[in-house]
């Protein structure tokens, strides 16, 4: 299966982006309290999956046909993680996650370090001005000129280079603690390469300075 799109509970998202990604996606997950989110954009899930303490029951039964799996409140891991496993088991090319931060910042980060957790998957999280992912093997991101960026070591990073932006690097090693926030492109192809480490790339939308 090519696309997964997982709809967690979260605020921190735009309902045209998620009618966008939706409208290419294979299967769409319904975590708990996102089956309102789609309910209201008018998209109709694949799966509702969660311990649903956050969705009306009746919400749930207007969706008579669509397949459910339902867990405990008190459980191991999160419904967001739940859904992960559960798009793993459709072999995805990619998974976008949406509503997947919010207010709650402990569930935000928890879903954050989800992609380093599940590196292999290729997950994003698309929020309402950004796009959240993992790299661990460098990237080439084009027709990105003027387009901010933030990038956040998950470790040490060995001989790292970053060419096409303001605050370019050339055989830079960075800690947790070297975090390149606010940096531009400045050129339409961005590109970003290192010899091991991960970081976690902050993209935001165009036009979002």
């Amino acid at each position: 299966m090519k696309e997964v799109v997982i709809v967690c509970a979260g605020e921190n998202f735009s309902v045209e982006k998620l009618r966008r990604y939706s409208a290419g996606a294979g299967f769409i997950i319904a975590v708990d309290g996102g089956l309102k989110i789609l309910n209201e954009a008018g998209i109709a899930p694949s799966l509702i999956i969660g311990d649903f303490d956050s969705v009306d029951s009746k919400l749930v039964d207007m969706y008579p046909d669509v397949p459910k799996k339902a867990f405990p409140p008190d459980k191991d891991f999160t419904d967001s993680e739940l859904a992960i496993a559960e798009a793993r088991t459709l072999n995805p090319d990619k998974i976008y996650m949406f509503a997947s931060t919010g207010s709650y910042v402990d569930h935000s980060l928890a879903n954050i370090f989800l992609l380093k957790k599940y590196e292999e998957l290729n997950i994003s999280i698309i929020t309402d001005n950004s796009e959240i992912t993992l790299i661990n093997k460098g990237i080439t991101i084009n027709k990105v000129k003027n387009r901010r960026f933030s990038l956040f070591p998950l470790g040490k990073i060995i001989n790292i280079f970053i060419k096409g932006s303001r605050y370019n690097y050339a055989q830079s090693n960075l800690d947790v603690s070297d975090q390149s926030v606010s940096n531009v492109a400045v050129e339409d192809k961005l590109e970003i390469t290192f010899d091991s480490g991960e970081i976690l790339m902050v993209l935001f939308d165009p036009n979002y300075i």
